[in-house]
């Protein structure tokens, strides 16, 4: 007897979720991120691979933000070739600063401890003679009695990175976004798989008609749910 065809295997119930939410925000993430890391080296930077070099003994006029400032001088030249910076003969040490403010009031000034370096062309320079601009505005650095040679006027790279770190808060910022948005898009994946998987057993059992035998695993492959009728019991032997 033949036995009834087996329903199609049902799928698992449930909606399957969307994906471009995550993905939305894991783009998203990685904009602010970038956007954070670009901003944070364009401000460090600002002010200090435009600076200029100067002739001294001189009197330069620099606007300035509010923070440090150093009067850079001139320490050595790039070998020819090799980018790499050489002491120059006749170095000396700045010491006859004085700097005055937007409103013509004498600048606080301290010497520079060499431990900033910055370079302009193939010239090393390092901080020699540091300020602090309180206000922002036109300020008049006046560099006299030293050996000829050059300076530069520029932020410190400390206090310019500093004040850059907003930026790098940003971008930490969108790491974490993108983070969120990769973790979620990982999890709306696998629950899609999921959703989609076909479940061989899932849905209603298909109808069993009267006298048929459900198949399953738990009877062998060659079961025979309908046997031959057997011939009864054999007579007794004659005597």
């Amino acid at each position: 007897m033949t036995l009834p065809a087996e329903s199609p295997p049902a799928s698992v119930a449930g909606r399957r979720p969307r994906l471009w939410p995550s993905i939305a925000m894991l783009v998203a993430g990685v904009a602010v991120g970038v956007t954070g890391v670009v901003l944070f080296v364009v401000v460090g930077l600002d002010g200090i691979l435009g600076a200029s070099a100067h002739p001294a003994p001189a009197t330069v006029a620099v606007h300035c933000q509010v923070g440090d400032y150093y009067v850079y001088q001139r320490v050595g030249t790039a070998r020819s070739g090799t980018g790499l910076p050489v002491s120059s003969p006749g170095r000396v040490t700045i010491s006859h600063v004085s700097v005055t403010g937007p409103s013509g009031a004498r600048v606080n000034v301290w010497v520079g401890d060499g431990s900033e370096t910055i370079t302009v062309g193939p010239t090393s320079y390092e901080n020699a003679v540091g300020f602090h601009a309180v206000v922002p505005g036109v300020y008049r650095v006046r560099v006299a009695g030293v050996i000829p040679t050059s300076i530069v006027v520029a932020p410190s790279v400390g206090s310019q990175f500093l004040r850059a770190a907003p930026w790098l808060g940003l971008a930490g910022a969108g790491g974490l976004l993108a983070v969120g948005g990769a973790v979620w898009l990982i999890v709306a994946l696998v629950h899609r798989r999921r959703v989609g998987r076909i479940d061989p057993w899932g849905g209603p059992p298909p109808p069993i008609p009267p006298g048929a035998v459900p198949p399953g695993p738990w009877l062998p492959r060659n079961y025979d749910p309908f046997p031959a009728p057997s011939a009864g019991p054999a007579p007794p032997p004659p005597t």
